[in-house]
């Protein structure tokens, strides 16, 4: 529902979820993710920090807290310990090493970014946010032309999902700019339908990129 722009309605819910769960570390972060949505980052935070007392180990709670500090308040050395610790608890999962090197682009460390970025994709190669991750790294270092096959990748990976924006994105405009514009209508048609219908579409936490 958050991302249909519900986020009231989504609290609510997950709320009920911690009530039914107390000991539910995921229902305890979702809704924190919640009240950030919100823009109740404060709030949000103390959830992360409830989760993270229930379960220590829990990647996404430490992921959140680490995109906190990252995002919210700019407090970069929390956030490379938070999002650090995410990789220490499950050091097999290529999501969290992709997004330490997206902490380190907005850093404009481009090298550092590009050592967690290829320990991504080492881990894993059919990964949609290892390949993500590097579509972006090149366009950052502008070489768009190098991460159209990362970006074709993704999107494949990503068929159906309804957050692939950086993939369709690229692809879309290295279409218009070649004057193929059928072909990048097709592409925004095949992954976000709504966007073409007749009549002002509905933008949510989905399409709105």
């Amino acid at each position: 529902m958050t991302r249909l722009g519900r986020a009231e309605e989504a609290l609510i819910l997950h709320r009920k979820g911690v009530e039914l769960n107390p000991l539910s570390a995921l229902m305890i972060n979702l809704v924190g993710q919640d009240l950030d949505v919100l823009g109740r980052f404060d709030e949000g935070l103390s959830l992360y920090e409830k989760s993270f007392d229930v379960d220590p180990a829990f990647n996404l709670n430490l992921y959140c807290i680490g995109l906190h500090y990252w995002l919210i308040s700019g407090e970069y050395g929390e956030a490379f310990r938070w999002l650090k610790k995410a990789i220490l608890s499950d050091p097999g999962d290529p999501w969290n090493f992709a997004f330490l090197g997206r902490f380190f682009m907005d850093l404009s460390d481009a090298d550092r970014a590009e050592h967690w970025i290829h320990r991504s994709i080492e881990l894993g190669p059919e990964s949609f946010w290892s390949n993500q991750a590097m579509l972006l790294l090149h366009v950052y270092r502008g070489h768009e032309a190098a991460g159209l096959k990362y970006g074709r990748k993704a999107f494949a990976i990503a068929q159906g999902w309804t957050f692939q924006v950086y993939p369709v994105q690229l692809l879309g405009d290295h279409e218009l700019r070649a004057g193929r514009y059928a072909e990048a209508r097709a592409l925004y048609e095949e992954s976000y339908p709504e966007l073409l219908n007749e009549g002002a579409p509905t933008i949510d936490g989905s399409n709105w990129g």
